[in-house]
């Protein structure tokens, strides 16, 4: 019976064990199989003996041939790379002293080919007390690929980085430019988000961004995150925020002037909205001062236009580069042309009168040449009636000093001349009628001389004559020198009586008197003609027809050849003035004002002398 038990035992025991051996087999086996599959080494070392046995896995994953096995910890770690050896070798003696277990990653240098590979070693350190140390087990495989990889990625990530960084700064500069031109620019101007509800709508702006010039121009500091509309209500009235819309929905650029009396503004403004993805641009600037400018320009527009009106005053503007001129309306009614019609500097020469041609033509090469500043009078005849108009220009340079344009003014001064016209023949019918009052004093006067020295003076000597003459005395026809002063006397006498008349006839002229003007002023220069002074005279009355411009009215005073003549041969006595409508003769420049003289000897045998003289109708 104890025989059979211990044969039982023993049985079950060799039983066991090669259970266990097999147990030990496959998961060996398995063990292998596992490492085959990660491609992993295993090795064994033990302190005591310093011997360390390989895989052959191990072999292949350190790139050993079977010639060149490594039985010790040195060999090994000659096949770690230098820069790892140290580290390497720390990390395995600290775990063979302690027996702890060791992590460790290091490249070796294959000894048959010298490529680097890198390995990644997992131990674990055991106590052996039948070996007398520790005994370290492990596994190591090759990591090389994902070590690259690793590294590779931290490439990818450190230029990431770096392209980050970049961007980063980039878009920091950019905003820092972007910031400092929003700053540094006199426009008002702001980025701005849209603000959308759960459906997509878009329900304000808000406010990203915003310059300098518009904090300053709307004293607000705190602009940025806030909602436009909110911040400032009036926007919606006024049509900023539609324009803003149809920029958001559109994408095309949207622009406006607009007069904004909200927020305590009252002032004009110019707006500019730009699609910046899902928001606009906005820049805003301030036109009060322009739009104030054209305000008061347009008034001065309409009161010159309303004074070209009244006035009969037109202004016009040629542009020397491009040979274009531009009329104003006071010009088109001045001319009696239709509004818009294209003018020229030759405009003139289509309505100048035929006598004023030659200047017309002149001034209008003038005013396109630009040689200088210019004042000048055309008659133009316009419909049927005849203006004078009075042209003043003045030419404008560049900084080079040649000249760009040309600015005029024409005025109708007809009715101005016409004006003038009745005023100095309003002032000379005044002076003519204070010249008759003084003329009538002095003809009065002189009558009362006149008087006095005849009737006066004139009877006294001629009585002291006469009573001289009847004088007797005895001694007068004996003593000689009594006789000579007697007959001496008697002269003076009669000579201070003949003076005396003389005097009173010239103070007023019987001629005169009797015959008129012209009999006096031809007698009176008949008798200062001498032989070596021969006076001829011309009488041109006041009392002239209508004046034209067209025909002179010529007046011949003629006498007859049987009319008795002076020495020299001047006929004496009155003329016969006989007035005759002539043409002008050459050379004529008949006027308002003009009177032109012209003497010469007629021909026909029925008239020895003629004076004519031609005064305007």
């Amino acid at each position: 019976m104890a025989l059979a038990t211990e044969v039982a035992e023993r049985t079950w025991a060799a039983v066991e064990q090669g259970r266990a051996q097999e147990a030990l087999r496959l998961s060996e086996a398995r063990l292998s199989l596992a490492l085959q599959a990660g491609r992993m080494g295993s090795f064994e070392w033990t302190s005591e003996s310093n011997r360390i046995s390989l895989s052959a896995m191990s072999e292949e994953v350190l790139g050993l041939r079977p010639d060149t096995p490594i039985a010790t910890s040195e060999a090994f770690f000659e096949l770690v790379h230098p820069e790892d050896r140290d580290r390497h070798q720390a990390v395995f003696n600290q775990a063979g002293r302690t027996g702890e277990d060791f992590h460790s990653i290091f490249r070796i240098v294959r000894p048959h080919d010298g490529e680097v590979r890198w390995i990644e070693e997992r131990g674990q350190g055991n106590p052996e007390p039948s070996l007398g140390g520790i005994c370290l087990r492990g596994v190591h495989w090759d990591v090389t690929e994902a070590i690259l990889t690793q590294q590779q990625l931290a490439g990818f990530n450190k230029e990431l980085e770096q392209h980050v960084a970049r961007r980063t700064h980039e878009l920091q500069a950019s905003h820092d430019l972007l910031q400092s031109v929003f700053d540094t620019n006199l426009i008002a101007m702001s980025v701005q988000e849209a603000v959308r509800d759960d459906n997509g709508a878009v329900l304000d702006f808000r406010l990203r961004l915003v310059s300098r010039e518009l904090a300053r121009a709307t004293g607000r500091t705190d602009l940025v995150g806030k909602l436009y509309a909110q911040e400032y209500p009036g926007i919606r009235e006024v049509g900023i925020f539609d324009l803003a819309m149809r920029t958001l929905e559109t994408g095309e650029p949207q622009g406006m002037e607009y007069y904004y009396p909200y927020e305590g503004f009252d002032k004009w403004f110019a707006c500019q909205f730009v699609k910046l993805g899902d928001g606009v641009v906005a820049t805003n600037l301030d036109i009060t001062e322009r739009k104030t400018a054209e305000q008061e320009r347009m008034k001065n527009l309409r009161l010159l236009e309303q004074a070209e009106a009244v006035a009969g005053l037109g202004s016009w503007d040629y542009e020397l580069a491009t040979s274009t001129m531009r009329w104003s309306d006071g010009m088109y009614q001045l001319f009696g042309w239709p509004l818009g019609q294209a003018v020229a500097p030759a405009s003139y020469l289509e309505v100048v009168l035929a006598e004023d041609q030659a200047r017309a033509r002149q001034l209008v090469h003038r005013l396109a040449s630009g040689t200088g500043d210019f004042e000048e009078i055309l008659r133009l005849q316009v419909g049927g009636t005849v203006k004078t108009v009075r042209m003043k220009a003045v030419v404008f340079y560049d900084e080079q000093g040649l000249a760009v344009r040309v600015l005029g003014v024409d005025l109708d001064i007809s009715e101005l001349q016409r004006l003038e016209l009745d005023n100095l023949h309003l002032r000379l019918r005044q002076q003519r009628a204070l010249f008759e009052a003084v003329q009538a004093a002095q003809e009065a006067e002189r009558k009362r001389m006149a008087e006095s020295l005849h009737n006066g003076v004139g009877q006294i000597l001629y009585a002291t004559k006469l009573h001289l003459d009847r004088l007797y005395a005895p001694l007068l026809g004996t003593d000689p020198t009594l006789v000579a002063a007697h007959r001496e006397a008697d002269r003076l006498l009669g000579e201070a009586i003949r003076q005396t008349r003389a005097l009173s006839h010239e103070l007023v002229p019987m001629v005169l008197e009797e015959f008129g003007l012209a009999a006096a002023l031809h007698d009176i220069s008949t008798k200062l003609s001498t032989p070596q002074l021969r006076l001829h005279f011309l009488v041109e009355l006041d009392d002239t027809p209508p004046r034209s411009p067209h025909r002179c009215k010529w007046l011949f005073t003629a006498w007859p050849r049987s009319w008795p003549k002076t020495s020299s041969g001047t006929p004496t006595g009155p003329p016969r003035p006989a007035w005759s409508w002539k043409p002008c003769p050459a050379g004529c420049s008949c006027g308002p004002k003009t009177t032109a003289l012209a003497s010469r000897r007629r021909r026909p045998c029925t008239t020895a002398w003629a004076y004519a003289a031609f005064v305007t109708r």
